[in-house]
This record gives C-alpha cells, sequence and structure tokens, in this order.
C-alpha cells in the first residue's frame, strides 16, 4: 500500500514552525505567503495519519494508493497565513512574490 500524505502539522512537525515563531514574536508584523496565496495546501494531522496507517494495516482496503488528507474546509495558503496570524501574530499578513531562481 502507498500512503500520500498531506503537508504534516502538529506534535513538533516543522512545516509551519517559522510562522508561528514569527506570529509569536510578531516579527514582522506581517506573515507572508506566497504570491496570491490561492494554492491549496492538502494537510493532515501527524495522529491522523498515524490512525491511517494502522487503519490500513488492519483492514486491508481494495484501493492501494490512499490520499491522506484532512476534511479542512479552506485549505488555500492564504487562509492557513491567516488563521495563524490572527490566532498568535498581529493578524497582519502580506503576500511576497516567488523568487525567481531558475535561469
Amino acid at each position: 500500500y502507498v500512503i500520500s500524505s498531506g503537508i504534516l502539522y502538529g506534535k513538533g512537525q516543522a512545516v509551519f514552525s517559522q510562522h508561528f515563531k514569527k506570529a509569536w514574536l510578531q516579527y514582522p508584523p506581517r506573515l507572508e505567503y506566497v504570491g496570491d496565496g490561492d494554492n491549496l495546501l492538502p494537510t493532515i494531522h501527524v495522529t491522523d495519519l498515524a490512525r491511517m496507517v494502522k487503519k490500513v494495516f488492519e483492514a486491508k482496503p481494495e484501493r492501494q494508493y490512499i490520499f491522506a488528507v484532512d476534511n479542512t474546509k479552506k485549505r488555500e495558503q492564504r487562509k492557513i497565513i491567516s488563521v495563524i496570524s490572527r490566532g498568535m501574530g498581529t493578524g497582519l499578513t502580506e503576500s511576497v512574490d516567488v523568487p525567481r531562481t531558475f535561469k
């Protein structure tokens, strides 16, 4: 079986840790998201992923390729960053351009 997980969060995962740190310190005052922020971020809590692995081991589903994502309603990058900023920081966000590193 192949379980393709979304972006892990919870229990110390580092994906959003810089956003939480910046919000907590309120420096910079605006949390950044890339571009227009409308891109979707499939996420899953690490505990939910562990439960899914256990269920697959126990039940042997018909499908051998499984997408493991949570039921987050608004999973756009801008919305996730906004929630972090409102919950722990100043509530401010801003868009930044995608860096051009490829030539």
